[in-house]
């Protein structure tokens, strides 16, 4: 289920396009529920109310349907881009549903979670991550180096440890005794 939230202060009072596309009644007449709106021949563009919504923020949590038979796991997602409405187009949702209030009282959360879904949580969890891939880099580059510099330390202190043997610098000066002359 997707929900929208519409508010003449929060969204602005002004006609909002996308209702202005659903034939609703007069508000100056009571109509009984479903009457009086016929739906079958209007022309409603619902991919032209969604790409004017911010689809960057909103709440997701597993409900129920909000009228009989109320059925629960249903996936609810409502955004957080509260839209305009205006004075008449409120008035005229009043005048058709109004009268009816909730079909269903709020439920206890029965341990359910409500997650916010953001931008900001998203960049937080991306910084999250980096954050602990820096660390153990860091962590694995320590023991990389430590473990190196131990190594060169025994190589030179101690080459026997790795079956080497020092040798002493010849002077290159010096010819070898076997070495005949000839002149």
């Amino acid at each position: 289920m997707l929900g929208f939230m519409f508010d003449r202060e929060l969204g602005g009072d002004g006609e909002n396009l996308f209702l202005e596309q659903i034939p609703l009644p007069n508000p100056d007449y009571s109509v009984s529920y479903g009457g009086g709106v016929h739906t079958r021949n209007a022309k409603i563009s619902l991919k032209g109310f969604m790409d004017s919504v911010d689809k960057s923020e909103f709440w997701s949590y597993n409900g129920s349907l909000t009228t009989p038979p109320c059925t629960e796991g249903i996936k609810w997602t409502v955004f957080s881009d509260i839209q305009p409405i205006s004075q008449a187009q409120l008035d005229a949702f009043k005048a058709l549903w109004g009268q009816y209030g909730n079909a269903r009282a709020t439920q206890p959360l029965y341990g359910r979670d409500l997650r916010l879904v953001s931008p900001e949580s998203e960049k937080s969890a991306q910084e999250e991550v980096a954050e602990a891939a820096a660390v153990t880099f860091g962590v694995l580059f320590g023991i990389v180096t430590l473990t190196l510099i131990v190594v060169l330390a025994l190589l030179f202190s101690k080459p026997a440890c790795f079956n080497l043997e020092k040798t002493k610098k010849s002077d290159k000066s010096e010819k070898p005794a076997d070495v005949p002359n000839r002149n």
